[in-house]
């Protein structure tokens, strides 16, 4: 009966042994659990913030490429406006020169047909510089 009754105090003192170390492999594995969880938002974050970032500078890169293409196209309107005028003071000054005026004529409808591309293209690039604003 001694023996028996030893055994069954080692039984259960194994039993409460092991109830033990299954508590703390728990509580160890919901530690983990939640610290993997916490790194995991903060790479989450992380990769966000840099997403952020990324797309930040693509709207700045693309709002700059923009601002350059208005400005080329600007001062290459103004150089046509110029060259208009210059050719429309010619066109005042030939007085009843029909090769030359024919010239002038091509001339002009060449400039005004290049005008005409440059605005439209200058009005494309001012519509999607203020559709970022």
């Amino acid at each position: 009966k001694e023996t028996l009754a030893r055994e069954v105090a080692i039984h259960k003192e194994d039993l409460a042994f092991d109830r033990m170390e299954f508590e703390y492999q728990k509580e160890q594995d919901k530690y983990r659990r939640e610290r993997d969880a916490k790194q995991d938002a903060r790479e989450d974050a992380r990769d966000e913030r840099q997403l952020d970032r990324d797309e930040q500078q693509a709207a700045n890169d693309k709002l700059t490429k923009l601002c350059t293409m208005r400005s080329i196209l600007l001062d290459t309107l103004d150089r046509n406006e110029k060259k208009m005028q210059r050719l429309r003071s010619i066109d005042n000054r030939t007085d009843g020169e029909e090769a030359r005026l024919q010239m002038l004529q091509t001339k002009h409808e060449e400039i005004e047909g290049h005008l005409g591309t440059v605005r439209h293209k200058l009005r494309e690039a001012l519509a999607l510089y203020e559709s970022l604003h």
